[in-house]
């Protein structure tokens, strides 16, 4: 995904919207975004997902049906599928959407997250989902209104959707013994600081990270067991959104890396914490 604008400063500014102006998106803003979509994008486990823009039509008069009533004013929405749920292809969903979601904020578009909060009836028959494939979150896409409600209000208390953990949750050195400082993380303070500010489902914000030398060790923090038929799906999409939030910024630094998979230490190993993946610099 390709931005004009700096990564950091779109992820600074982007927030949920849930109350939308009834107004059509500019035809340019929309061939953007298209054009953004057009191809299918890869995830780091190399699931490729196509996304497309959803307009409701006439008889659904506004996004309710789909929404249950989360999101008020939306007509458009941003649909992706995956061919099935198992831990990698979410992440990538996670890893992927965001990247979406990052593009309409630059143009200057609200968008919300929405995982399991949606009735897909309407949207699996548009998209024509087969058996085997899933939608694992959507999001409308549109104009914010200039004004929030009492409703919007108790919705973003209720969610915490203003508040971040304090670094010291997240970053670890050499094991989950020892904080990483702002200073020990030297050029990648600034790409953790925004990891940190990853939106998450109720602002749980689930990742870990742990500094190990030359080496990033992402983490999902979860006391269920993760298999591959079960699962915390909005806890793998949030640490694709997490995952999402570094590439990007060490790419925008121009600082060289891959991503792998590696054994896990012993003294990193913990029946809270799930191991997805470390980010190697080069």
């Amino acid at each position: 995904m390709k931005f004009q604008e700096s990564v950091f400063n779109i992820i600074r500014k982007r927030s949920s919207c849930r109350k939308y102006q009834n107004v059509p998106i500019k035809k340019q803003t929309l061939r953007i975004l298209e054009h953004a979509i057009k191809k299918p994008l890869k995830g780091l486990f190399n699931t490729e997902i196509k996304y497309k823009l959803v307009k409701l039509p006439d008889e659904i008069p506004d996004s309710n049906k789909l929404t249950y009533r989360m999101v008020r004013g939306a007509k458009m929405f941003l649909v992706g599928v995956i061919p099935q749920a198992t831990p990698e292809t979410v992440i990538d969903y996670g890893y992927t959407f965001e990247q979406v979601i990052l593009k309409a904020t630059e143009l200057d578009l609200g968008t919300c997250w929405l995982g399991q909060t949606f009735r897909n009836d309407y949207l699996a028959k548009v998209i024509e989902l087969k058996n085997d494939e899933i939608i694992p979150a959507i999001s409308p896409v549109g104009y914010p209104t200039n004004t929030t409600g009492i409703r919007d209000s108790i919705i973003s208390l209720a969610i915490r959707s203003k508040r971040r953990k304090s670094w010291k949750h997240f970053f670890f050195q050499k094991d989950f013994f020892h904080t990483l400082s702002r200073e020990a993380a030297g050029k990648f303070s600034e790409t953790l600081e925004m990891v940190r500010w990853a939106p998450s489902s109720r602002n749980s914000q689930p990742w870990r990270i742990i500094k190990d030398e030359k080496m990033f060790h992402f983490y999902i923090e979860t006391t269920e067991k993760i298999t591959p038929t079960k699962f915390p799906k909005l806890k793998l999409l949030d640490i694709g959104i997490a995952l999402c939030h570094f590439d990007l910024c060490v790419q925008e630094q121009n600082i060289k890396g891959s991503w792998q998979k590696i054994a896990e230490k012993e003294n990193e190993k913990s029946h809270l914490k799930r191991y997805i993946i470390s980010w190697i610099e080069k």
